[in-house]
């Protein structure tokens, strides 16, 4: 995970930014997910003293930003606060990632009696139908195929590289994609 810390009207002590480092790292402890944080600090020009440091922080995580900010009266309590609220953003997408329904709710998947398996030895199966598509052979390297992927709106593309190799290319369900390619012979 990066995280990036910078000021905005003030200079920022090395302590200060080591701190702020190490409370934003724990994050990766409630998700694997963020790939970045981006901490703004700002000194207001504030009559409040308790609203003077303002902390901002954005995190990036695949197909999701998180937000938080807080103004106080130091910029440690300000972060303090703003990682309590990013956790709590975090442990909620968790939960709606990880508690999705399975099923309609009342209905019991265990029945009140016991069924016996039937077997059935002479099934006639008819091979299932076979569509045939075909895909553009020229050549192209992979940032054209991920364009190529985004501008059909599908989920893979099969695609000839540089070399003239077959390869595919899949989205992913969290962001990103995945490209296969074939093993190499070993001679």
């Amino acid at each position: 995970m990066e995280v990036i810390v910078k000021g905005k009207n003030v200079d920022l002590a090395d302590d200060l930014t080591l701190y702020t480092e190490r409370k934003i790292g724990k994050l990766t402890k409630l998700s694997t997910r963020v790939q970045s944080v981006k901490v703004t600090m700002t000194k207001n020009a504030s009559k409040n003293p308790n609203k003077a440091f303002r902390v901002e922080a954005i995190v990036n995580a695949p197909g999701q930003t998180l937000k938080a900010e807080e103004d106080d009266g130091s910029f440690y309590s300000a972060v303090d606060a703003v990682l309590d609220k990013l956790r709590r953003q975090l442990k909620k997408l968790k939960t709606k990632l990880t508690d999705k329904p399975r099923g309609k709710p009342g209905r019991s998947t265990v029945l009140p009696y016991p069924v016996e398996p039937v077997i059935v030895e002479d099934l006639n199966i008819e091979p299932p139908e076979i569509i045939i598509q075909r895909f553009p052979a020229k050549p192209m390297s992979t940032a054209e195929a991920v364009m190529q992927l985004e501008v059909t709106g599908g989920n893979m593309l099969l695609f000839v590289n540089d070399n003239a190799v077959v390869n595919c290319l899949r989205k992913r369900p969290e962001g990103g994609y995945f490209l296969y390619l074939p093993e190499e012979e070993v001679k």
